[in-house]
């Protein structure tokens, strides 16, 4: 009872103490209202706990029940009695589950189960639960009544209650009822019940007044007398599990385990022979759970608990049960104790062989696979366990954990990416194989987020961290690589014969340059790996495979023909991966001019044909960012007269360089690099729509280009010829496709010979028009002369007029938009003279794009249409083709022109000068 000072001052006052003895009370003298609370001070246990002293509540003494006050009464007793207890118990962690083992505790104690007591039947519980408030006191008054009838000094267990027959009745009594107590504590509600009755401070009297509080030796003792009785196990291990544990989570949490707790090694023993005995499944999921619980803490004593023994134990549970739940507990106990004791796993592995371990990886669950790459890391990194030594073990190893990759469980994959790095470090061998078998697409699958993560905050974050690590190291591992290749390659350069030892060396490190190539090729890590340093060293590289390429070191005996072909290859897809990013090598130009192109510019000419093409095909896209090219005319001559297919991308390196280069245009221009480029063409004029011809006209083309503003125009024998020629036979053939309606090629090679007859028609109109000026100034004579040489030389080009005119009937608006302005040009030129342009056919071709491309067209290509219809009708008998249907279609549509609001206003005074042309013919 607590007492306040002003209460304390009121009772101590003895007029008011005799006032009140004698009945004769003072007015102003009212005794106080007395409260009654827990002398525990400022202790307080959790709420709903064993010891919590909110209920039963306590207020006024007058009106506080008997029940109530009996309560808290046990319960501060048993608080205080609990601190002087030997036993250093925190009482703190005293809470309803920890008691209740404690009187299993006591039970097994006293008295060995046997399955000849019946259960309590579901009737009596039913009953339990259905007694009023005043049967429920009745029953709980009998029960304390029946436990406290014996000398509570009398000791409890069988060796000592056996000495007198009266002691061994009332223990026997004692002990059935505790076993029913025990059986009925398994309900929920009347558990709750019974805590919060008198029945909770009469147990605690007799637990306190037990001799032995050695639990753990008596259920050790227990179990070793019952390790053949499955239901008295399934009673045992689990409070001895829970005992060992809290034991240990003790020792740990104070970090002093001497003199805290004295542990059999009976109860271990017990364990062990419990997970390997027997065939009952439940006594091994319990023996195995207890153990994974005692192993998530690290204390001295639970390391007695981790032996190799334990760990084959439970391996051989792990791979020999038939239950799921039993499986999964194994492997975790094994997994929990490889954290501890990493020697255990060793262990396994060593007796087992790999071959199990990798049957438990494949074949299991996401959970299993998780403990058992865990097991197997922790192995790795604190045991420092060898891989095995042959290939195939090994490579088994390593593929079963790349099927891990596939889980959809982002832990797994975490967890295989940490093993996957312990097994890559240091191993080139390992880092190949994984590399040949999409270990790299499955890295940039998880670093894009391709497969969802699961919804769960605490794992979203540990997959990228593992890829982080794995990211940094494959970052750092390709200049190493590099390097070694170099070292390798450096001792033998030049040499023609090899040793043993460095053919040994080459053929370890040379294959590894696969792995260098995969990394460039993923977008992930290709930005973090080419620097300028690793450019220098791949520069290096390409300089010994030149030597390697041209002979002067010999390589295919020592290594084989596979092995050799395959660095060449390497090295060039690298290289070729890398001019296909133009962003990328633009931060490193000097580094590229500097080491890659030279030895590239070698390379081409290998006598490898496979070779020569992979590095033509590199300089012309390193040419659209590095213009700089250290070679001259007859570079690209030699290329030019190669077998196929060099010429065709040799023609795609020089497409490329004079595309920008007007530098380079000019020295083709004075080389003798033009014939040849006839010739290929004139060569291939069968095969008209080939990819020879188009990049031999886009070329011409580039070059021509100069010409048009006005600078020396392009002039060579046979370029008009091989124009006119090869124009013919691409409209030929391109409308033949048009007309068939099949899959259209030819146009490519047609845009780029329209583009080629406009430069040279331009410059054409171009000079004529300067000597025409010059002559009205009283120019040099030179000038003239030259125009009109160029004019009557490019006179054959008028022949292309029928087919220009032609082409205005195709669908295709790049064709007809490209042949309008050649069009324009001839009939400003040479006015359709020779040629029949206004024949039928051709007559069809104009009504046509006025007709149906009338919409698409601007004024201005409606002009120029319009313009090359009045040139021709100028130069041409009206009696040729005006009587003709077509010659009236053009008439009637021209009328149409002149009379419809749909045509530009610029455009319909030309369609009426045509008309009075007509007329006045």
């Amino acid at each position: 009872m607590f007492v306040t000072p002003d209460m304390e001052k009121i009772i101590l006052d003895m007029t008011n103490l005799q006032g009140f003895r004698s009945g004769v009370k003072n007015r102003n003298t009212v005794f106080p209202s007395l409260s009654i609370t827990p002398a525990v001070g400022e202790w307080q246990e959790g709420g709903g706990q064993l010891l919590s002293f909110p209920t039963p509540h306590l207020d006024n003494l007058q009106t506080v029940e008997k029940q109530s006050v009996y309560q808290t009464c046990v319960k501060v007793r048993t608080f205080h009695s609990g601190r002087d207890e030997r036993l250093k118990v925190d009482w703190a962690f005293g809470t309803r589950r920890f008691f209740e083992r404690q009187l299993a505790v006591l039970v097994q104690a006293a008295h060995r189960i046997t399955d000849s007591r019946p259960p309590v039947e579901g009737s009596a519980l039913k009953e339990l639960q259905s007694l009023n408030e005043e049967g429920w006191t009745v029953f709980i008054r009998q029960l304390c009544s029946s436990l406290q009838e014996q000398n509570p000094s009398t000791p409890l267990s069988s060796s000592s209650a056996a000495n007198t027959p009266l002691s061994t009745t009332a223990a026997r009594s004692k002990l059935n009822l505790l076993c029913y107590l025990c059986c009925v504590a398994g309900h929920k509600v009347i558990t709750n019940m019974l805590i919060n009755s008198p029945l909770l401070s009469v147990l605690t009297q007799q637990l306190r007044h037990a001799l032995n509080w050695d639990a753990v030796s008596a259920l050790s003792d227990l179990l070793r007398d019952n390790l053949k009785n499955s239901k008295v196990k399934h009673f045992l291990l689990p409070p001895l599990g829970e005992l060992l544990y809290l034991i240990a989570s003790q020792e740990e949490k104070r970090g002093s385990p001497e003199g805290l707790w004295f542990v059999p090694a009976a109860a271990y023993t017990g364990l062990m022979r419990s997970l390997r005995e027997g065939d009952d499944s439940i006594v091994h999921h319990i023996a195995a759970k207890a153990i994974e619980n005692i192993s998530t803490t690290d204390s001295g004593s639970s390391h007695r608990l981790f032996t190799t023994e334990m760990g084959s134990a439970l391996w051989y549970l792990f791979t020999h049960s038939d239950v799921e739940a039993v499986r999964l507990t194994a492997i975790s106990s094994l997994f929990r104790i490889t954290r501890v004791v990493p020697a255990v796993f060793s262990a396994v592995i060593d007796t087992c062989g790999p071959a199990a371990i990798l049957g438990g990886v494949g074949g299991a669950g996401a959970r299993v696979q998780q403990h058992l790459l865990t097991a197997m890391a922790t192995a790795l990194v604190t045991s420092r366990i060898q891989t095995p030594t042959s290939h195939r073990p090994r490579h088994d190893l390593v593929m079963k954990v790349l099927h891990c990759l596939e889980s959809p469980s982002t832990v797994t994959r975490a967890k295989a990416i940490l093993l996957l790095l312990l097994l890559i470090q240091d191993n080139s061998d390992t880092l190949l194989y994984c590399c040949r078998h999409r270990f790299i697409k499955y890295l940039e699958r998880d670093l894009r987020e391709a497969t969802p993560l699961k919804v769960n905050p605490g794992q979203s974050e540990y997959l990228p961290q593992c890829l982080d690590l794995l990211v940094v190291y494959l970052t750092g591992v390709s200049p190493l690589i590099l390097e070694d290749v170099l070292c390798a390659l450096r001792d033998v350069i030049g040499r023609r014969h090899q040793s043993p030892a460095q053919s040994r060396q080459l053929k370890h490190t040379l294959p590894c340059m696969s792995v260098v190539l995969d990394l460039l090729s993923s977008q992930v890590f290709r930005s973090q790996i080419v620097t300028d340093g690793f450019l220098a060293q791949f520069g290096l590289l390409l300089v010994s495979v030149t030597s390697i390429e041209s002979n002067e070191t010999n390589l295919a005996r020592a290594l084989g023909a596979v092995i050799f072909d395959e660095l060449i290859r390497t090295c060039l897809s690298s290289v070729k991966v890398l001019s296909q990013h133009h962003a990328l090598i633009t931060s490193h130009h000097r580094a590229v001019v500097d080491a890659i192109l030279p030895p590239l510019t070698t390379l081409a000419f290998s006598k490898n044909v496979e070779c020569s093409v992979v590095v033509l095909m590199v300089l012309s896209e390193l040419s659209l960012t590095h213009r700089s090219h250290p070679v001259g005319p007859r570079w690209y001559e030699s290329l030019l007269q190669a077998a196929e297919p060099v010429p065709l991308y040799a023609l795609k390196l020089l497409v490329s360089m004079t595309e920008y280069s007007r530098q380079t245009q000019r020295l083709i221009k004075r080389s003798r690099i033009l014939p040849t480029v006839f010739q290929l063409i004139m060569a291939n004029r069968t095969h008209v729509n080939s990819g020879m011809v188009q990049n031999a006209v886009a070329l011409l083309c580039n070059l021509t280009e100069d010409s048009v503003s006005g600078r020396k125009p392009l002039k060579h024998s046979g370029l008009i010829e091989l124009v006119v020629t090869t124009f013919s036979a691409a409209a030929v053939v391109y409308l033949d496709e048009d007309r068939h309606a099949t899959r259209k090629i030819g146009h490519l090679v047609l845009k780029a010979l329209l583009e080629l007859l406009h430069n040279i028609l331009k410059q054409t109109l171009h000079l004529v028009r300067s000597a025409l000026k010059s002559q009205r100034l009283s120019c040099p004579a030179v000038d003239r002369e030259a125009a009109e040489n160029l004019f009557l030389a490019n006179r054959p080009l008028s022949q292309l007029s029928t087919p220009l005119i032609h082409m205005l009937s195709t669908e295709n608006q790049e064709v007809w938009a490209e042949s309008i302005p050649c069009l324009y040009l001839l009939a400003r030129l040479y006015r359709g003279e020779g040629h029949d342009c206004l024949s039928p056919s051709c007559l069809q071709s104009f009504p046509h794009v006025l007709s149906t491309h009338m919409h698409m067209m601007t004024p201005q290509i409606q002009r120029t249409t319009l313009s090359i219809i009045k040139q021709l009708v100028q130069t041409t008998d009206r009696s040729d083709w005006l009587e003709c249907p077509e010659g009236a279609d053009l008439v009637s549509l021209l009328k149409d022109i002149t009379t419809s609001n749909r045509c530009h206003v610029d455009v319909v005074p030309l369609a009426g000068e045509i008309l009075q042309e007509i007329s006045g013919s």
